[in-house]
């Protein structure tokens, strides 16, 4: 009875844990390979897929089980294709569980190693043939159980499964290393039995000789059934170790990367308790099982891609050790009990396993529960755009969107590069496809050369793919038509794409996305109105709607910003909510409601748990509230060097304007006496004295920044400002201090503000007008708070050369920025103007 509910909850857990809609890319290959194969009755030599390796070979290894995805998908569609995933799952872990069971370990043990596998291995749950190849390696493993406990079934059903296993996926080459890692122990204990004083267990004579002469069979079966089937498969047969001997495909490509912590972190524990069990049952080890869990311990450390190998090799054998380090105690204490108690116990750990499982699932954001295509990884609205649009031409594509554009747009189209690293050559890896993402020598003659009319890439923030979005967007020859949550769309700027460019993005850069660039640029308005039109077409869009708040927050509503930013929110999305707590936590903060700031920034700090930026706004929002020991604790917290400046200099201002000059003068003092070379420190110090009319005191400040890095722009324009505001004296000093500045920043309106009030000062009228229009004209359209000065200094050094119309029009303008600056009120006075 107990047996049989912990297999029905065992499999329960593992067809739950494989529940989720599918978020594999490269399935829509496998459709497609396997709709060929069915339709024609030919498997095909060559790439049919990709306009860019059309006549290269294709060793194509896989097409059995791609029949199979094909054909049920053609039945049942992704319900029926998600469910079988889901069976073959609880089907391996059912065959592990049974074959440990068959060694002897106990239920209970089996159970936790057994879910402890499928937990770790539930990212590589995808419909694709390496699930097939899990089973069969599980099926041998569970082969090499039974033989190890003497009742395995015959070494000559080894070619049977190898045969089938080859035509399925070529982590075949995992079996033949088992295989081979078991008969190598076996003849080396062998060769050290005949030493006197050495002792080894192993397989009698008999069974070495059939398992060595069975497996060499079952490998040359194989390989000759594939070669007779389709020549070009025993290649494909080969390509784990083409690309384990990739520095390439390694480091480029994250499931043939190494492991990293705490990412792996459930391999990392299991590779520990591997070897705990085999240092307790050390006087009893057998030395094989230790070659094997070395073996694939290493394979799996030096590719993720192995860990789930990795766990079904190895998990009997930690089960088996720890078993007989451990001896019947369990087993004796276990049997004692009623059976009604031994009844009610499995129950019990079947319930805590079935809760256990569901809150993880409940808890890993990244898999979603369901049927069908994980909308957040397909871009399927991307699609419908290009088959609306009918564009003309090849198209590029991020390989991520090979796949998906394989299953949704070929025929009529065919892709640039996709999943399939056996297709494509590695140089063109190297110094075509990687070239043109990172924006290399070259990159535009080689859309060129392809005839790439669209470039379709995918949002990626900052790693090798961004250069490529940045270099189209600022080219004149190609324009942003179409983005959206995944996707950008590029097209080139001729004829032929003209209803496409009528509807061009020319302010909105979803992969470059800078509030403060359009902001000085004087297009808010501009970029409000290309995302509020992307909303009414897309209204599902969460990035277009947190770029929307944002820029709301830039034009001063922070009421509108945060309806889209809630909106966020409200939706169960993957990526999107950081971002829209970390807004919210800043439309709060405009409206200085400082404590729900505080909320928000800590709630987006879940997600971005090293985020600087947010933990620079938590600084703020604690300097707001004046909670200054609880801010200094956060800033010491940030990595040593700049960031933690910068925290300090936020701070500081923070207190400042909220007039706790004091606190803040005090805080940036504490933080000198701890790094008194940072340059940072002293201005911000520079600016904190400043605001507060502590004047010999900024100035020091300053000073002393200087000392540390004397090309520091923004103290050198503070300093002149303050020596020429405050002494006549030092006019000579603040104009060469100003003119230092303005050499390292020429287009800043602040200093060229700074530069041309010094020379009106100094009586250089002519030459102040020139610097004052000038920093004007660097402003643009911009209405940001505290620019009026630069206007008004512009009127009054307009008025003393004599052009009192354009003093006049300067003085206006700095009032549509600041209706009640003062200076600019009393010049108009003085001149009859109401």
């Amino acid at each position: 009875m107990t047996d049989g509910v912990v297999v029905m909850t065992l499999v329960a857990v593992c067809f739950g844990l494989a529940l989720y809609k599918e978020v594999d890319v490269d399935l829509g290959f496998h459709l497609r390979t396997g709709e060929h194969v069915l339709v024609t009755g030919t498997i095909p030599q060559k790439d049919i897929f990709s306009y860019t390796s059309a006549h290269k070979e294709w060793p194509l290894h896989y097409w059995i089980p791609d029949v199979v995805i094909y054909w049920i998908h053609l039945r049942w569609g992704m319900e029926g294709l998600i469910l079988a995933k889901c069976a073959v799952v609880a089907l391996i872990f059912l065959v592990l569980y049974a074959g440990m069971r068959r060694l002897g370990i106990g239920w209970f043990l089996a159970v936790v190693l057994v879910v402890w596998v499928a937990v770790m291995a539930r990212p590589r749950f995808s419909i694709r043939p390496l699930l097939g190849s899990q089973l069969f390696l599980a099926i041998l493993v569970a082969w090499w159980m039974s033989v190890r406990a003497g009742r395995g079934w015959p070494f000559r059903y080894l070619p049977v499964l190898f045969m089938l296993w080859a035509n399925v996926h070529a982590g075949v080459v995992y079996g033949v290393i088992l295989l081979a890692t078991i008969s190598g122990m076996e003849i080396l204990k062998r060769i050290l039995s005949r030493i006197p004083r050495v002792s080894l267990q192993g397989f009698d004579p008999a069974a070495l000789r059939s398992l060595v002469l069975w497996s060499v069979a079952g490998v040359a079966t194989s390989a000759l059934v594939v070669w007779v089937m389709n020549p070009l498969s025993l290649e494909g047969l080969l390509l784990p170790f083409k690309f384990y001997r990739s520095e390439l495909f390694m480091s480029v490509i994250q499931e043939y990367g190494p492991v990293s912590f705490p990412r792996d972190l459930l391999f990392g524990v299991l590779g520990l308790v591997a070897v705990i069990a085999f240092v307790l049952n050390r006087r009893r080890v057998d030395w094989t099982e230790v070659a094997i869990a070395g073996v694939f311990g290493f394979l799996a450390a030096t590719s993720v891609r192995v860990v789930i190998v990795f766990g079904i090799v190895v998990a009997p054998l930690i089960g088996r050790n720890l078993q007989a380090a451990l001896g019947d105690r369990w087993e004796r204490i276990w049997e004692r009990r009623p059976a009604c108690v031994r009844a009610a116990s499995a129950l019990l750990v079947c319930v805590l396993l079935l809760g256990g499982a569901c809150a993880f699932v409940k808890g890993d954001a990244a898999f979603r529960p369901g049927f069908g295509f994980d909308e957040r990884t397909f871009p399927e609205r991307a699609f419908r755009f290009i088959e609306r649009e009918q564009p003309e031409g090849e198209i590029f594509n991020s390989d991520m969107w090979g796949g998906p554009m394989i299953l949704r747009l070929y025929p009529r189209y065919k892709v640039f590069v996709d999943g399939r690293q056996e297709v494509y050559e590695e140089d063109f890896w190297r110094h075509v496809y990687f070239r043109i993402l990172a924006g290399g020598q070259g990159w535009e003659e080689t859309l060129d050369r392809y005839g790439v009319n669209l470039a379709m890439l995918r949002h990626v923030g900052g790693d090798y793919g961004h250069r490529i979005s940045e270099l189209l967007r600022d080219s004149p020859r190609w324009a942003l038509v179409y983005w959206d949550d995944l996707v950008s769309i590029y097209a080139r700027e001729d004829e032929r794409n003209r209803s496409l460019l009528d509807r061009a993005y020319r302010v909105i850069d979803p992969d470059g996305f800078d509030v403060e660039a359009i902001r000085s640029a004087g297009q808010v308005d501009e970029a409000i109105g290309e995302l509020e039109a992307k909303i009414e077409e897309d209204p599902d869009s969460w990035r277009g709607r947190l770029y929307l708040g944002q820029m709301w927050l830039a034009a001063r509503d922070p009421e509108k910003a945060q309806q889209q930013f809630r909106w966020i929110l409200d939706r169960d999305l993957m990526d999107g909510p950081a971002s829209a707590l970390s807004g919210l936590g800043d439309a709060f903060l405009e409206q200085d409601l400082a404590d729900s700031a505080l909320v928000y920034y800590r709630k987006a700090l879940r997600y971005w748990k090293r985020d600087t930026l947010t933990r620079l706004k938590e600084i703020s929002a604690l300097g707001a509230l004046g909670r200054t020991k609880d801010a200094e604790a956060v800033v010491a917290a940030l990595p040593r060097g700049e960031e933690q400046a910068n925290g300090w200099s936020v701070l500081g201002q923070a207190l400042l304007e909220a007039g706790y000059g004091a606190r803040a003068i005090e805080a940036l003092e504490k933080a000198i006496s701890k790094h008194p070379r940072d340059e940072h420190l002293h201005y911000a110090l520079g600016v904190a004295c400043e605001g507060l009319g502590r004047m010999e005191r900024a100035e020091a400040a300053y000073r002393e920044a200087l000392v540390w890095r004397a090309d520091f722009p923004e103290v050198l324009n503070n300093l002149a400002w303050l020596l020429a505001s405050e002494r006549d004296e030092c006019l000579p000093e603040a104009q060469s201090l100003a003119e230092q500045a303005r050499r390292l920043l020429p287009g800043d309106p602040g200093v060229l503000d700074t530069v041309g009030w010094i020379q009106y000062l100094a009586g250089e009228i002519e030459a102040a007008v020139e610097s004052l229009e000038k920093a004007g004209s660097c402003l643009g359209e911009t209405r940001e708070p505290g620019t009026e000065a630069i206007f008004y200094h512009l009127g009054v050094a307009r008025d003393a050369a004599g052009d009192h119309c354009g003093a006049l029009d300067a003085f206006r303008r700095a009032l549509e920025i600041n209706p009640d600056h003062a200076g600019s009120l009393s010049a108009l006075e003085n001149h009859g103007q109401p």
